[in-house]
């Protein structure tokens, strides 16, 4: 028995590389980019009201609002607000927050890689597990 059966390889390949996929991830990155854009003015800005962890805090939230707001009605094309919906959004960034950080950690502290290098790698596979997190399950009742 092999351990990976490769017609189910070669269906995963053909519908992540099918134009409307590829347009879908294209949106998910630019909403990625914007999201750290916003986040980190909205804490820069904060910063001259608020203590830094509360405008941490504040920034947080609003990039994880922005990112949903978005990816909703831009990348994954949901109309309907169903309040599970945020949960599930929510819980995928946890998730991907708490891979990253397991990740990250073994590559600085078990394998000495340098953290700014370290995250640069591990960025394509948080992006893709956030993606597929959405795309079929925060989204995928919605649709």
């Amino acid at each position: 028995m092999a351990l990976f059966d490769n017609s189910k390889i070669r269906l995963v390949t053909r519908h992540i590389t099918s134009s409307d996929e590829v347009r879908r991830i294209f949106k998910f990155i630019c909403v990625g980019l914007m999201n750290t854009v916003i986040g980190y003015v909205a804490f820069f800005m904060l910063l001259f009201f608020l203590n830094y962890l509360v405008a941490l805090v504040v920034a947080h939230f609003i990039g994880v609002t922005n990112s949903y707001l978005w990816n909703k009605y831009w990348t994954f094309r949901v109309k309907k607000f169903r309040p599970a919906e945020l949960v599930k959004f929510n819980f995928v960034y946890l998730l991907v927050l708490g891979v990253n950080m397991f990740i990250l950690y073994i590559a600085v502290e078990l394998l000495a890689v340098d953290p700014r290098l370290g995250q640069l790698i591990v960025l394509p596979l948080i992006t893709l597990l956030s993606y597929f997190g959405h795309k079929y399950w925060s989204f995928h009742d919605a649709k």
